[in-house]
């Protein structure tokens, strides 16, 4: 399984880890499968590397996920990808698809489309094209049948987040992405109190930790107006336990 982050700003570098595919990364090994990233979000690489890379890792099933600033990008990216690789498996996620699946596989090269968190569809998905489990049976995914579009009703997700993987790090440049932020952008709370304080710090190197997922709201100009999953917050515990494993590792 190859996992590609898409940039969310073509004209800024990517501050932020790649949260949603790092997670999906570390739940299917969990699982036991093999699995490779490319963060085109931080490489920003040509599509014809990018396909190239792919063709020589022979995977099983490439996974694309993205926002919709990302959906130009998206488009060009797997038609790409699946004129050198027509027979690979391509599916996309992220909110790019929300209310657009029509306009997806129009556009894209794409054989599947995944709706809400990936890790339970994209399992169960895996476990179709072993021939294991019908697609009629997979909960939140769209696909077509005698170019008849069809989306199965339901969405699956942990019951208890805290039973989430911490996010596959070791598949990210995180000497990259610890230090992007204190070098491109300026942390006004930051500056102000260690002003305020006199304190220094050994170093400013970070990284942005979830304490949930969701929001409260239903905002109709955000996505989650589209898709409303509500609030899940993760216990302390987890968060905690979260910061100790990224303050010991990096």
């Amino acid at each position: 399984l190859v996992l590609i982050s898409t940039p969310t700003r073509m004209n800024v570098p990517n501050y932020i880890i790649p949260y949603g595919i790092a997670v999906l990364a570390a739940y299917m090994e969990q699982l036991g499968h093999e699995v490779q990233v490319l963060d085109e979000a931080k490489l920003r690489e040509s599509n014809e590397v990018v396909v190239e890379k792919l063709a020589a890792m022979e995977p099983d099933l490439i996974g694309v996920g993205g926002i919709i600033t990302a959906y130009s990008y998206i488009i060009h990216l797997t038609q790409s990808i699946k004129k050198r690789l027509p027979k690979t498996q391509v599916v996309v996620g992220g909110q790019v698809v929300i209310n657009n699946i029509k306009n997806c596989f129009q556009h894209m090269g794409v054989d599947y489309f995944v709706h809400g968190y990936g890790e339970f569809p994209m399992e169960k998905l895996l476990r179709h094209l072993a021939g294991e489990l019908s697609i009629r049976e997979i909960p939140g995914i769209s696909f077509r049948n005698n170019m008849q579009v069809f989306t199965n009703p339901g969405r699956e997700f942990f019951k208890d987040i805290n039973e989430m993987p911490l996010p596959a790090y070791h598949h990210f440049d995180m000497e990259y992405y610890v230090d992007v932020i204190s070098k491109n952008l300026v942390n006004h709370a930051l500056e102000s109190y260690l002003e305020r304080t006199g304190k220094r710090l050994r170093n400013r190197r970070s990284a942005i930790v979830m304490g949930t997922l969701g929001c409260t709201d239903r905002c109709s100009f955000c996505v989650h107006e589209q898709e409303f999953i509500g609030l899940k917050v993760f216990s302390l515990d987890y968060v905690i336990n979260h910061i100790r494993f990224l303050k010991e590792k990096y």
